[in-house]
C-alpha cells in the first residue's frame, strides 16, 4: 500500500521531469532544478530562474527559490509566505516606470528599503574585468633592468608608486540602471 509521501514524492518527479523537458519554460526565462539532499528526497528543491526578457523590471535577474515540498502535495498546496515589501508595492502601484528602474539599481547591490543587497556576481566579475591592471610582473628571475621588453616602459608596479587605486566595484546606486550582458 502507497503512503501519501509517496504520491507527493511520485508527483514532484512528474512535474520536475516536465520542467526539466522545457514543457514550462518561456523565451523570457531559463530555469534550473536542483535537489540539495540528492534524487533520494525530491521534497526540497532549489529553483533557479534567469530572467532573459530585457523589457521588464526584473531584466537580467537571476532568482534563487528554496522550496521545500510538504508530505500532503498534491492534495494540498505550498504555503506561500508573502514577502513583498510594502513600499514596494506602494511604489510599483504609483509609479511603474520608476519601479522598474529601482529593481535595476537593486540588482546593482546596495541599501534599499532598509535591506541590504548583494551586488550581482556578474556585476563583480564585470568589475573586475574593468578594472583590473593587466600588467606583466616579472618573475623573481627576471629583472625590469636586465629585460629589453621594460625599455620604455613603466614599472610594472607605477601605480603603486604614484598611489592610483582601481575601484573594486562600481557604484550603480546612484546612477541609472545598469545592463548585465549574460556570461554563459
Amino acid at each position: 500500500m502507497y503512503m501519501r509521501s509517496d504520491f507527493a514524492a511520485l508527483r514532484v518527479r512528474k512535474d520536475v521531469n516536465e520542467l526539466a523537458k522545457g514543457t514550462f519554460t518561456c523565451p523570457q526565462a531559463r530555469t534550473r532544478v536542483e535537489f540539495p539532499d540528492g534524487p533520494n528526497n525530491m521534497m526540497h528543491l532549489i529553483f533557479t530562474i534567469a530572467i532573459i526578457d530585457l523589457s521588464g523590471p526584473f531584466a537580467n535577474g537571476d532568482f534563487t527559490f528554496f522550496v521545500d515540498i510538504p508530505k500532503t502535495y498534491p492534495f494540498h498546496e505550498p504555503g506561500i509566505e508573502y514577502a513583498l515589501n510594502p513600499a514596494a508595492a506602494e511604489q510599483l502601484h504609483r509609479n511603474p516606470e520608476q519601479f522598474k528602474s529601482e529593481v535595476q539599481r537593486i540588482l546593482c547591490g546596495g541599501r534599499f528599503y532598509g535591506i541590504d543587497f548583494p551586488s550581482h556576481p556578474r556585476q563583480i566579475e564585470m568589475q573586475r574585468q574593468k578594472w583590473g591592471l593587466r600588467v606583466k610582473r616579472p618573475r623573481d628571475d627576471d629583472s625590469p633592468a636586465a629585460s629589453s621588453e621594460w625599455d620604455g616602459m613603466a614599472s610594472p608596479n607605477a601605480s603603486d608608486a604614484i598611489g592610483i587605486e582601481a575601484p573594486v566595484l562600481m557604484d550603480c546606486a546612484d546612477g541609472s540602471a545598469w545592463k548585465r550582458t549574460r556570461i554563459e
